[in-house]
């Protein structure tokens, strides 16, 4: 496996950003990252020049996932309400979705797609679902199985020609005409992000960097960190390396 020449094992961080209450964190292309705090509190940063902006809904119940795969539209979404909550570059709402109002009743994840509608997986029937913004449906799949196992993903993301679902032990790539193209077993759905064209998760022993484009993967390097501290994620954004330890997130710059 191939190294990703990224930065030396014992490189000291740029930045280092203290944020309390961290469930979650997400990346975009542009620098930024995201914070989903146990609080159901989403924080946006910029790796440079720090915090911006915070969206809280509170009566919706617990945000389940955002997704940043285009920073100008933000989807949020709350599984038990079945509600997706669509904000903009600065964190406003511009727009909802009802799953519940159009029938979905048993969503286990969402995405956005390339063009704009929404990935949807109905637990109900085990099918992948391509949804416009008032759920009416433009695509269904046949039901996912994987040989004799079902595929329930937890979580979604779209980039190029691909389709990436991640339960809780299988991470799966789907091409465009949703044939497995390449399966990989996974330790944990926590230790992974997306960015690009590429996965970054942590298998058995090290972290590890997945081109969806060649499907070629390489060993992710990190700086050393302190004795008893876990790792709990490692993102890309833009030209920076985010690494998540405790409630601090350290910024390490491209070599």
């Amino acid at each position: 496996m191939a190294m990703v020449n990224f930065l030396a094992a014992a490189a000291l961080p740029d930045t280092i950003f203290k944020v309390k209450n961290i469930r979650q964190v997400y990346s975009d292309q542009l620098s930024h990252f995201y914070v989903v705090t146990k609080k159901n509190v989403v924080e946006k940063y910029h790796v440079q020049k720090g915090f911006q902006k915070q969206f809280s809904l509170k009566r919706l119940g617990e945000l389940h996932s955002i997704d940043v795969s285009s920073p100008n539209k933000v989807y949020c979404f709350f599984k038990d309400v079945g509600k997706i909550v669509i904000l903009d570059n600065q964190l406003s709402e511009v727009g909802q979705i009802d799953l519940f109002a159009a029938g979905y009743f048993n969503i286990e994840s969402v995405c956005r797609a390339r063009d704009n509608a929404i990935w949807i997986f109905d637990k109900a029937d085990a099918r992948l679902k391509k949804i416009d913004h008032d759920g009416n449906e433009v695509f269904i799949s046949t039901q996912l199985n994987l040989g004799n196992t079902n595929l329930y993903p937890l979580r979604m993301y779209e980039t190029a020609k691909q389709l990436v679902l991640v339960d809780s032990n299988n991470l799966v790539v789907l091409n465009n005409q949703l044939i497995t193209s390449f399966k990989e077993k996974i330790t944990s759905i926590s230790k992974l992000s997306f960015f690009a064209s590429n996965i970054i998760y942590r298998d058995t022993a090290q972290w590890v960097e997945l081109s969806l484009t060649t499907l070629e993967k390489k060993q992710v390097l990190l700086p050393a960190s302190k004795s008893g501290q876990e790792i709990r994620n490692v993102l890309f954004a833009g030209n920076f390396m985010l690494v998540l330890i405790e409630d601090s997130i350290q910024v390490f710059t491209k070599d």
